[in-house]
């Protein structure tokens, strides 16, 4: 997995904190989740079987947390806000980033579809290791780029006045999305499976 190098947000709540650093703690939980993914990846390579109830646990966090929260503020707010500034979507940085969430959830639904095969032959625990890392893969190399290129540029072109727009934009879309507290929510379910596939 690429290491992930830059600034690291602050813990805990995120009051007072920047729309790029609340994006960037949640980058810090979905690679904790990631490394998750990918141990259940390598048990499922070495035809070691994946209990079910584990491999949807980590599913959901992408669908629910990593997709439906933290995608959609940056697709929802912080790109649009970028693109008003001036940086391009066709063409840019940010239609790199797009391209990118449309393939993290092709190979999400590759993984829906193995697990729910799991039981019945070595195939499926196949199918889910390839899928799994291909995710992996995309996902650690997508927040490198985040972390280090494009949410400087956001800091850089994106007025200090207009931060508290987007910090309160970003809680619309969680209370729209039913995800508000999906942070502590889910760092519970990662920590939990943590227990057992991290170390």
């Amino acid at each position: 997995m690429t290491r992930v190098i830059g600034r690291r947000a602050p813990r805990g709540d995120t009051g007072g904190m920047k729309a790029t650093e609340i994006l960037l703690r949640e980058h810090d939980l979905i690679l904790r989740g990631i490394r998750v993914l990918e141990a259940m990846a390598r048990l499922a390579n070495n035809s070691t079987p994946v209990p079910a109830d584990d491999a949807r646990a980590i599913i959901e966090f992408i669908r629910q947390f990593a997709d439906g929260c933290h995608h959609a503020k940056e697709e929802g707010v912080l790109f649009p806000a970028m693109e008003a500034c001036g940086i391009a979507n066709q063409g840019g940085p940010i239609g790199m980033m797009l391209r990118e969430h449309v393939q993290g959830r092709a190979a999400v639904r590759k993984m829906d579809d193995a697990v729910s095969a799991f039981g019945t032959g070595p195939a499926a625990l196949d199918a889910f290791s390839q899928a799994a890392f291909e995710y992996t893969t995309l996902l650690s190399n997508h927040i490198f780029k985040e972390n280090n290129v494009l949410f400087r540029m956001a800091d850089q072109v994106i007025p200090t006045a207009q931060d508290a727009v987007m910090v309160a934009a970003y809680d619309e879309h969680e209370a729209k999305a039913g995800a508000s507290g999906a942070y502590a929510r889910f760092q519970a379910v990662v920590e939990g499976l943590e227990t057992t596939y991290a170390g």
